[in-house]
């Protein structure tokens, strides 16, 4: 199935997008790597390409509509299609609501939000030409629940949840599908930002359930495999969602106190 498939991976220096670039490129597929350190991103297609693999890294800041138009137009360029395209670039931004400046709300949004809709309005008519394509957007169960102190990056999540739904019931009749994979904590460079910028809890991601990048690597190509419209790679963040929809009034008392104890220093 992914024999010469060709997948295109934003955020993929690092994290889960270099983990699935390394994971898609084991299956047999054509990965089109982007991310914005270029150093990174080179040292992953050299890697691929010493093991076999067939793989391009384009530098590509997705908050730029610019250049994600020209990922896709590079991506079809070099190998005449785009069968998958994975919107995996994102980061967070931990703090109180206002001590986030206008420029990091901003910034956030565009690459988690702006950044996916920028990718999908260059490669959909690809898609849709080509008579088939497969969108997934990785956002996360902060899109599901959201977290104190982390309003941005739950904002972002949360919308990305709601575009990909309506995105999915718009491309339904043109055979291209639309799925969400949202993922817990991720051992990911993710939080070391975080822990730098803000005085948190040192050993964060030890209070955390942290998943592996390879687990969520294996879950989006199983996605890849059989498109659904969204996957909790882990069930017991399916049933933490399922319970703030139904309890809300008890789960966020419960998140207020757990977020705390786990991020703040005493």
């Amino acid at each position: 199935m992914f024999s010469n498939k060709v997948v295109v991976i934003t955020g993929a220096s690092a994290g889960i997008g270099a983990a699935l670039a390394r994971e898609c490129s084991r299956q047999g597929a054509i990965v089109v790597l982007a991310a914005r350190r270029r150093e990174r991103l080179d040292a992953l297609c050299a890697e691929l390409t010493a093991q076999g693999g067939r793989a391009v890294a384009l530098s590509t800041d997705v908050a730029d509509e610019k250049q994600a138009a020209r990922l896709v137009e590079e991506a079809v360029q070099r190998f005449g299609r785009i069968d998958v395209l994975v919107n995996n670039a994102g980061y967070g931004i931990f703090g109180r609501a206002e001590d986030i400046s206008p420029e990091e709300f901003r910034r956030i949004f565009a690459v988690n939000l702006f950044g996916v809709h920028y990718a999908c309005r260059a490669a959909i008519p690809v898609m849709r030409r080509q008579g088939s394509g497969h969108i997934i957007n990785v956002s996360s169960v902060s899109g599901g629940v959201p977290l104190p102190f982390n309003s941005a990056y739950c904002g972002t999540k949360f919308a990305l949840n709601a575009y990909s739904d309506a995105l999915g019931m718009e491309l339904r009749g043109d055979n291209i599908r639309v799925s969400v994979v949202a993922p817990g904590p991720v051992a990911t460079e993710f939080l070391d930002a975080a822990v730098q910028k803000l005085r948190l809890r040192p050993g964060l991601q030890r209070h955390l359930l942290m998943q592996s990048p390879e687990k969520i690597a294996r879950v989006i190509v199983g996605c890849i495999r059989r498109p659904r419209r969204r996957v909790y790679p882990s069930l017991l963040f399916w049933l933490y969602v399922r319970l703030y929809e139904l309890f809300p009034w008890l789960m966020e008392p419960l998140l207020r106190r757990g977020v705390r104890r786990a991020m703040f220093r005493d």
